[in-house]
């Protein structure tokens, strides 16, 4: 009991009715001093609060006992901790291995790209070259050098200020037959016509000796005279395969003075302006010869 509860009662014990009036003035000041007590006993504990209790919140460990009364430990938890930890590192190398695969694939269709486009621009090159005179050979050897522009750049420019046919572009009528394909991958630069047959399940080139027609397979020796000779099989088929200019469908043939265009229903022909051979097309034309 502190000094203030002891000082209400003694002030209650004497409480009377006649000494009522000297009894609340006393019961006042104590209320007063009860309530200063309380406040301040208020702010030491926000200043000085005691600290709460520490709750753990490890999970109570189930003891087993072996046979033989020893104690051994739950391996549940321990299982299961390990279960969710082979979860979480199986699903990192799967996402590390996803970037590295999607990593390796991005570079190896860069690289393909950039092989594809090294091989059109020697392509290009190549046939730019069968058309050229020995003058027209330096001067492009000549812009070559001078130039700053990069190769696959640079050909495309030559061909339109001297006004050429680009011969190295794609048939724009190969792609609606696979065999069209096939058959465009036999031409070698600078040639605009060849023969080919259908050998061992594949389109090769034909070679015409005399008035027959076949397909070089290896060579056969003659021993009795010391040399080879190629070893030719005859084929019963035969087609002739040739790139033709073409403009808007039409055909586009090229004489002394320059190339016309000939109209497909009139078989008019019309002379073609300087600058327009970049508007040209290649068409391959196929036709039998034999079978």
């Amino acid at each position: 009991m502190n000094n203030l509860e002891q000082k209400s009662q003694t002030l209650w014990a004497k409480f009377s009715r006649q000494n009522q009036d000297r009894f609340w003035p006393y019961y006042e000041e104590l209320l007063d001093n009860a309530k200063a007590r309380q406040v301040r006993e208020t702010k030491i504990q926000v200043f000085n609060p005691s600290p709460p209790p520490q709750i753990s919140n490890t999970p109570p460990t189930t003891i087993y006992y072996s046979s033989n009364g020893r104690k051994k430990l739950n391996p549940f938890p321990y299982l299961f901790s390990g279960l969710i930890f082979l979860f979480f590192l199986v699903h990192i190398l799967d996402q590390s291995g996803s970037s590295l695969h999607e990593s390796s694939v991005i570079v190896d269709q860069d690289h393909f790209q950039e092989i594809a486009l090294r091989d059109r621009v020697k392509w290009q090159e190549d046939w730019l070259k069968t058309q050229l005179t020995s003058t027209q050979l330096d001067d492009y050897r000549r812009f070559m050098h001078q130039t700053e522009l990069p190769r696959s750049k640079a050909i495309p420019k030559f061909i339109k200020q001297n006004n050429l046919v680009d011969w190295s572009q794609s048939p724009i009528n190969i792609h609606s037959k696979i065999e069209d394909d096939k058959v465009y991958l036999l031409f070698k630069a600078g040639e605009k016509s060849i023969l080919y047959g259908k050998y061992k399940g594949k389109y090769q080139r034909v070679t015409k000796i005399g008035d027959k027609y076949g397909v070089l397979d290896g060579e056969e020796t003659y021993e009795k005279y010391g040399y080879n000779t190629p070893r030719i099989r005859p084929l019963s088929k035969v087609y002739q395969a040739s790139l033709e200019l073409a403009f808007n469908q039409h055909k586009v043939v090229h004489k002394k003075d320059g190339y016309y265009i000939v109209d497909s229903f009139t078989q008019k022909a019309e002379k073609v302006v300087k600058g327009g051979e970049q508007a040209f097309s290649i068409r391959l034309v196929i036709k039998k010869i034999k079978g």
